[in-house]
């Protein structure tokens, strides 16, 4: 196995122009309604088959839960590893020529805990320049566009992401965790 860096350099080098490049054609994409209500495009399909592909040229035994994977959906995951794909987290906000809130979102946890993360957001930056934040691994630092970021911190702290979109109203179960001491990030 290659060393987790080399697949975040990998995937932060990519993402960022796949995601501009179906952001080029936002009109003409296939748009969809998931059971729950949340929207489904042809990108957010193309851009998990790529990140699932690369995660299989790292670790070819990878157990992968992704949002956009119905075959995995409901069934329990047991394997020490566990990759977790977002492919697009905010697709409302990506089918929006006028917003730029989203991003993909890839986790690794060893024995459900999470190791190392990725997010690109290719458009969140100060003039719709790419922001990605990763950490490569226990004990490293939180890198901000390649940056470490030492007044970060990557001690478990009370968070939690409860990304909605923001016309949506605040679900029930988000005001229990906030009063449980929870910060939420509500958005991108």
């Amino acid at each position: 196995m290659m060393d987790i860096r080399t697949l975040w350099d990998e995937l932060e080098a990519s993402l960022t122009p796949l995601l501009l490049e179906f952001r080029s054609r936002i009109g003409s994409l296939s748009v969809s309604q998931k059971p729950d209500q949340t929207l489904l495009t042809e990108a957010d399909i193309a851009v998990q088959e790529y990140i699932v592909a690369r995660i299989r040229a790292y670790d070819p035994g990878a157990n992968i839960v992704a949002e956009e994977n119905r075959e995995q959906s409901g069934r329990a995951v047991t394997s020490r590893r566990i990759w977790i794909i977002d492919p697009i987290d905010g697709t409302a906000e990506f089918v929006r020529p006028d917003r730029r809130e989203y991003c993909s979102v890839v986790c690794l946890l060893v024995d459900r805990k999470p190791v190392a993360a990725l997010v690109v957001a290719p458009q969140i930056g100060i003039g719709e320049t790419a922001v990605s934040v990763r950490v490569a691994g226990p004990g490293s630092s939180i890198e901000v566009n390649g940056r470490p970021r030492g007044d970060i911190s990557a001690r478990p702290l009370l968070k939690a992401s409860v990304t909605r979109s923001a016309s949506d109203a605040v679900r029930p179960w988000e005001r229990l965790m906030s009063d449980a001491g929870f910060g939420l990030k509500t958005s991108t």
